[in-house]
């Protein structure tokens, strides 16, 4: 984002005194939302800094209101959890006494990206990274919350009950995309919603979810599979488990891939599944809906916040198209 910048060594120095001295920082490329750095302290470690966004920003969705305000919370609830190598908070700075936005200070990490070590992976390997993330997912979601929606309360976004919430979520993105002038097929994303409710309604208890558990922010050791570290919790929420699937893979418009399913469920995670549905993603009627509502839902971000940030990737155009063809066929599916 235009807000995004990277604090000074000076600026550092202040904001990490109570746990060491930097002597070095160098950014950390490939986040779309927040500024993040890797420090080198005096005494041999390297912590991440992370930061908000300040007050006002422009490119700001409703729901991104102090995001990471959210993240902080969900991160000290995961650190509860010893099947869930997230980070460990080491320092925040929510007076915003150092510099003008929130500041969260967390463990480096061990790993290696998931989604840059496709091509040096073996197919034993990749199977057990989609099967430990089911189970890192699993555990994640033993949590609860008494409020569906997202945990940072500026966001105002999220209710009582699932419908109420996620009727909320859909009605902020939409206002949203007026905001900017973003086409998104809001009439029909509006009547799948309403046509909808009992179907939401059958999800009961807020769970914790992650959101963004795509591979890019899972670390791990490519020779094995085996994982490392799963980082950015700042997309995370109290909301259906079945919407982490769309999370981990928000490509997908047809059926779900067989790892992280068979992850989830020997790890004690519970899926409604039905083979006699007839559903194409092999979950019950209701629970199939729900799933392809949270992936309209995936989609409209990815469309809206394109125009806010001012993206110039070179396959822009690629992207937007894949995305605005996902849109149209979620719909359909819907019956909009």
């Amino acid at each position: 984002m235009s807000t995004q910048r990277p604090l000074t060594l000076a600026e550092l120095t202040g904001l990490l005194e109570p746990i060491g001295r930097p002597v070095a920082e160098r950014t950390i490329e490939g986040g779309l939302f927040a500024s993040v750095q890797a420090v080198d302290l005096d005494d041999g470690r390297c912590v991440v800094t992370k930061t908000g966004q300040p007050d006002g920003s422009d490119g700001l969705l409703t729901h991104e209101r102090n995001l990471l305000r959210g993240e902080i919370e969900l991160l000290r609830l995961a650190a509860a959890l010893p099947g869930v190598p997230a980070p460990r908070v080491l320092l925040t700075d929510l007076t915003r006494t150092h510099v003008e936005v929130d500041v969260m200070v967390a463990e480096m990490l061990p790993g290696d990206s998931w989604h840059d070590s496709h091509p040096v992976m073996t197919p034993d390997a990749e199977r057990a990274a989609a099967e430990a993330v089911g189970a890192v997912l699993a555990e994640l979601h033993t949590v609860t919350g008494d409020r569906f929606g997202y945990p940072a309360a500026a966001s105002g976004v999220g209710g009582a009950t699932w419908p109420e919430a996620f009727g909320a979520m859909m009605t902020a993105l939409l206002a949203d995309a007026e905001r900017w002038g973003v086409e998104v097929d809001a009439p029909q994303v509006r009547a799948a919603v309403a046509s909808s409710t009992d179907q939401l309604a059958e999800v009961t208890t807020p769970h914790l979810i992650h959101m963004d558990l795509w591979p890019g922010n899972v670390l791990l050791d490519p020779g094995t599979g085996l994982i490392r570290g799963v980082v950015d919790f700042e997309r995370g929420l109290f909301a259906d488990p079945l919407m982490d699937l769309v999370g981990h893979e928000p490509f997908l418009t047809g059926p779900l891939s067989p790892g992280p399913i068979a992850g989830y469920t020997a790890a004690g995670g519970s899926l409604p599944i039905d083979p006699t549905a007839g559903t194409v993603t092999g979950l019950t009627a209701a629970a199939h809906r729900r799933l392809t509502l949270y992936r309209l839902y995936l989609t409209l971000i990815m469309t809206i916040e394109v125009v806010p940030r001012k993206y110039t990737w070179d396959d822009l155009g690629e992207y937007v198209g894949r995305v605005v063809r996902d849109r149209a066929v979620l719909l359909e599916q819907l019956g909009t």
